[in-house]
């Protein structure tokens, strides 16, 4: 899920998510955003947007998270850290 919707962060998203897997783009930090075509069709994602999620959509995402079926990597910066954070994105992608 791409709760920034700020562009990079939806390139970010495609680019991780593995072959089979869905984009949900929930941010709207920007009305455009470019994206790589050939990755999403080469690993044949589905790309969906949404204007937000019920307290059970995210409990849903929780419990994937708690057993394991989804394994995201996490790691919590502040905000003084977004930049250094954008170039970790880049570099895990």
């Amino acid at each position: 899920m791409d709760f920034a919707g700020g562009g990079q962060t939806t390139t970010d998203a495609i680019n991780t998510v593995a072959p089979h897997g869905r984009v949900v783009i929930v941010g709207m930090a920007k009305d455009f955003a470019e994206i790589n075509t050939m990755n999403m069709i080469l690993k044949e994602l589905t790309f969906a947007g949404s204007q937000g999620s019920t307290t059970d959509d995210l409990r849903d995402c929780l419990e994937l998270m708690a057993s394991g079926e989804l394994d995201p990597i996490i790691n919590v910066i502040s905000f003084d850290q977004i930049g250094e954070g954008i170039d970790i994105l880049t570099v895990c992608s």
